[in-house]
């Protein structure tokens, strides 16, 4: 996971352990609007797959996460694998937001 530092100064291991939604909007006080979440249907192989102590070629998720704070500001940007069924999801949640694809909004990092 990565996060804006000017917005999450002190951020530690140790705090993002717990509830990601508490850490953002209780001891950050950040006005938390949504988040971009793409999951894609991938086949785990290599050091991923040995990571998830699946074999090689396994069929699994990569996916790709995005949470937006007030003024539409990126916040945080993660990308996770696990091992699953094969299918592919998007899912955009977003209060009074117009559709913001990650892919644009990366140059932003």
């Amino acid at each position: 996971q990565f996060f804006r530092k000017e917005y999450m100064n002190n951020l530690s291991r140790e705090k993002i352990s717990g509830s990601l939604f508490a850490l953002i909007t209780e001891e950050y006080n950040l006005n938390l609007l949504g988040y971009d979440e793409i999951i894609r249907s991938i086949n785990l192989t290599g050091k991923t797959a040995q990571y998830l102590d699946v074999e090689d070629g396994t069929a699994g998720f990569q996916i790709f996460n995005m949470g937006y704070i007030a003024g539409d500001i990126p916040l945080y940007f993660s990308i996770e694998w696990c091992a699953h069924h094969v299918y592919e999801f998007h899912n955009h949640l977003r209060i009074d937001r117009k559709l913001n694809p990650i892919g644009r909004v990366l140059k932003q990092f």
